[in-house]
């Protein structure tokens, strides 16, 4: 019922859990100064089995064009695909891309090279993530966003995620003391590939600040995680118990997700009661 969500989310948010963490973990943003191990050494952005064929690309000098990086990976094979990333503000190259070759098997011509340089800077390809790493059930068109920086604002996080696909509602969940936003959100693109392209890195960089990123729980999970992960222990009639015991990355993310969920519901009774007085 509402009434058990809401009693449990408070008791998620309660304290200074939620407040005092920015969401990193301990994921690493893919290397953008090259790869110091060879192709042994390589990994995805965010981990799992690398995509067939497809190369994530890191250290791009700004001045490198979409034309430029393909001539260059052309010289290992066909080349059928190049993206590189720009800020929707300044339209300038964020240092890293994707390629994607015809044949999977070019993607390890290329790892068995130790060093590339393009435009005069040393870059470095790795595996990417495949989309559909997930199974079919998992897929969703939204994603949490963790660890945005209090002068970035909602309509900015709209902006940055815009340059992957249509972003059709960015919603920052707020504190309702000091009426900011809580340093985490989250995004619903219009198709669920545009999601799994995001996903494909784990650590976004927005105004200069890591932003952790991952695929949205169902309801049902979040639900579940949420009266698993609280951080105190509620006696008869709610009485708080014991110490505060410390949220995990999971159940702050189960927090965030419940406590929008609550949001919404919340909002939806409010309207259902204006019509019903207007009625």
């Amino acid at each position: 019922s509402l009434s058990l969500l809401v009693c449990c989310s408070s008791a998620v948010m309660e304290g200074n859990g939620l407040m005092d963490h920015d969401l990193h973990g301990n994921g690493l943003m893919p290397t953008m100064n090259g790869s110091q191990n060879g192709s042994s050494g390589r990994s995805t952005p965010s981990g799992g089995d690398p995509a067939p064929g497809k190369l994530f690309v890191g250290g791009l000098s700004w001045q490198t064009s979409s034309e430029k990086l393909k001539e260059y990976f052309g010289m290992f094979g066909t080349v059928t695909d190049v993206l590189i990333m720009k800020d929707p503000v300044t339209q300038r190259s964020r240092g890293f891309g994707f390629i994607t070759f015809s044949e999977p098997d070019t993607v390890e011509k290329v790892l068995k090279v130790p060093i590339h340089t393009l435009d005069g800077k040393k870059i470095d390809p790795k595996h990417a993530t495949p989309k559909n790493r997930a199974k079919v059930g998992n897929r969703t068109k939204k994603i949490f966003v963790g660890g945005v920086s209090q002068d970035t604002s909602s309509e900015e996080v709209k902006a940055y995620f815009g340059q992957f696909g249509k972003v059709e509602e960015t919603v920052m969940l707020m504190d309702q003391q000091t009426k900011r936003h809580r340093g985490f959100g989250f995004v619903t693109f219009e198709n669920e590939d545009v999601v799994d392209r995001v996903c494909e890195i784990h650590f976004h960089t927005i105004k200069n600040k890591k932003v952790e990123c991952k695929k949205a729980q169902p309801k049902e999970a979040v639900q579940t995680a949420t009266l698993l992960g609280k951080r105190m222990v509620l006696g008869p009639l709610g009485v708080r118990m014991g110490a505060p015991q410390p949220l995990t990355p999971a159940s702050q993310l189960a927090a965030a997700q419940a406590q929008a969920h609550v949001q919404a519901a919340t909002a939806a009774a409010a309207q259902a009661q204006n019509a019903a007085a207007l009625a």
